[in-house]
């Protein structure tokens, strides 16, 4: 057997007792730990992935010039008729994700996922260019979204139990006003569901027009799925109010929001599992019948209407990678907005490094025992001693960076 051979058969093994070790060790320090509802399952189709090379979470700013997405770990604004992309947040300790402006445009709230152990709510003055916390501890938050005044936001927390519940909290000018308000509390369906479990969930509050009304995703007292889209009113215990709007079974990508007008939503939808991939759908606020909106034979989710209700951003998974799309509301044109330029807000640079040949030995200097993937793949371990001693085998490589 060729020395790269047993070299490439022992760092595999290597990297094997690794991996077994890094797995056993991430399992018994398990991924969000204050979330005790949902497990993996739940994660994977409901937490914003991190950090995504392509769009996720779309969200208009409020003059509709730029439509804010996570992407790369930050968030980044994009132009929807060039697709330059503009980072506008990133952090060294977190992925950000999950973006929605205030109404004036000043704010910008996200979610900040610190090591897949916690989710916290964030928020950037987009005058300033500064970033607030606005939670520091070990509960997750999702879903954040201003009301249409601009007096509260919405959002989803495993706060206090580790259950997924609603609440409002007044905010001005960056900063807590007064306590959060329990939209919902814990409830116990009386048994468990699979991939759900018996606790319920509440998530994906989207406002009405109103800034009194709020269209969420619940599975409270629903057997199967992630739960209906129901329409409550943004008081303490306003869950126990809750009118169903739409009923049928869900997982995670429902998503409603609602119209300027406040009297449809859009939403995606499997129409309950008749369909083999989520399409978009629009109802009316009040409950009726839903109107199809797309027809692919892909995934589309997490709609968002553009404030002049003339657009609705999407995401689409129609090349296997998120990628966003607009869809005219009234003319049915589609959109497939490519990124077309990166700008980042910190310094970037680009490495490359190419192998030019392995020397074995002076005697054969050209010698290749090694394609050049592999040989790649080794450069961190240059040079290399073979267990014959009278051989020394190394790479000569070209870097450049700029």
């Amino acid at each position: 057997m060729s020395y790269c051979s047993r070299n490439y058969l022992a760092r595999l093994l290597l990297f094997i007792v690794v991996s077994t070790f890094s797995f056993n060790a991430s399992a018994q320090s398990r991924f969000y730990p204050d979330a005790r509802s949902g497990g993996n399952y739940m994660h994977n189709f409901y937490f914003p992935p991190s950090p995504s090379s392509t769009p996720w979470a779309p969200d208009w700013s409020p003059d509709g010039e730029s439509i804010a997405v996570a992407m790369h770990g930050s968030i980044w604004n994009i132009d929807p008729e060039s697709g330059i992309a503009y980072e506008i947040t990133y952090s060294e300790d977190a992925y950000h994700s999950s973006p929605d402006y205030s109404p004036d445009g000043r704010w910008l709230v996200f979610t900040a996922d610190y090591d897949h152990q916690r989710i916290q709510l964030e928020v950037l003055d987009t005058e300033s260019g500064e970033i607030s916390k606005l939670t520091d501890d070990q509960a997750v938050y999702t879903d954040p979204v201003f009301s249409p005044d601009g007096s509260k936001i919405a959002y989803v927390s495993t706060n206090p139990n580790g259950y997924f519940n609603l609440y409002v909290r007044e905010i001005s000018n960056g900063q807590w006003v007064g306590e959060p308000i329990a939209i919902s509390i814990d409830n116990d369906f009386g048994r468990n569901r699979l991939y759900f479990g018996r606790w319920d969930m509440h998530i994906t509050p989207s406002w009405l027009p109103n800034s009194e009304e709020l269209l969420v995703v619940s599975n409270r007292n629903v057997p199967l799925g992630s739960g209906n889209v129901l329409r409550v009113p943004a008081v303490a215990g306003g869950i126990t109010q809750a009118a169903t709007v739409l009923a049928e079974q869900s997982l995670y990508r429902t998503r409603p929001d609602a119209s300027i007008d406040g009297r449809r939503f859009v939403y995606a939808s499997t129409s309950g599992s008749a369909d083999q991939y989520n399409n978009l759908y629009v109802q009316p606020t009040m409950g009726g019948e839903p109107y199809k909106l797309t027809f692919y034979q892909h995934d589309v989710f997490h709609p968002r209407w553009s404030p002049d209700g003339e657009w609705i951003a999407f995401i689409s998974n129609e090349l296997g990678l998120s990628q966003l799309n607009l869809l005219e509301t009234y003319g049915g044109k589609l959109v497939k907005r490519t990124i077309t330029e990166l700008h980042y807000k910190r310094p970037m640079g680009i490495l490359s490094v190419k192998v030019l040949m392995l020397i074995v030995n002076h005697q054969h200097p050209v010698e290749f025992i090694c394609p050049p993937a592999m040989a790649s793949s080794m450069l961190p371990i240059m040079p290399m001693p073979d267990p014959e001693p009278e051989e020394i085998k190394y790479f000569i490589t070209m870097v450049n960076s700029q």
